[in-house]
């Protein structure tokens, strides 16, 4: 909780930023987010585990920068 109080972005938004997220994205996630962020990916299809949270729902949509990083960072 404390990190989606304190933490904060540190880089500005720009086109540079957003492509190196999305090629992060792409390399690191959507084998189980799914390219869309649905929590379809192949590791679900195949792999039979169950879909992590889906990025389109309004919990996740509204999450503080802090409780992102946090969340990525330390699962």
């Amino acid at each position: 909780e404390d990190a989606g109080k304190n933490i904060r972005n540190p880089f500005p938004a720009s086109e540079a930023i957003l492509a190196e997220g999305k090629d992060k994205y792409e390399k690191f996630c959507t084998h189980c987010h799914g390219a869309s962020g649905q929590g379809d990916g192949s590791v679900v299809a195949v792999g039979n585990f169950p879909p992590p949270p889906a990025y389109t729902s309004a919990q996740l949509k509204n999450l503080s920068e802090g409780k992102m990083f946090h969340t990525l960072q330390y699962g």
